[in-house]
């Protein structure tokens, strides 16, 4: 059990609310790729930006959580939401944008 499995419950509370940061990245998506219309999400966790982001884009999500991750599917039981590693999992689509939020990136410990 992971760390982020234990914590999965009290998450949103700790994080708050992701709506003003989901919008800001709505801004920088449509100022660097006005024509996107699909998302990726690396480290989706319980699905905050992903939720809000949904309006807008065609999401998916990945998580090494599943707790986070049964979280993320309340909110978003239509979206494809992956439990793996973000560092060596395999698409076979292409995502017009790609977000690692928070500190996400933090996790990963080599480069694959």
């Amino acid at each position: 059990m992971t760390s982020y499995d234990v914590i999965a419950r009290f998450y949103d509370d700790i994080m708050g609310d992701q709506k003003g940061s989901a919008q800001n990245i709505r801004k920088l998506i449509r100022k660097n790729n006005p024509k996107a219309s699909s998302l990726l999400e690396l480290g989706c966790g319980t699905g905050s930006y992903l939720s809000y982001l949904s309006k807008f884009y065609k999401v998916c999500g990945i998580d090494s959580s599943l707790n986070m991750l049964a979280i993320a599917r309340n909110k978003l039981p239509n979206t494809p939401l992956y439990n793996n590693d973000m560092s060596s999992f395999q698409f076979t689509e292409s995502f017009d944008a790609i977000i690692c939020l928070t500190d996400t990136i933090n996790h990963l410990t080599k480069l694959n």
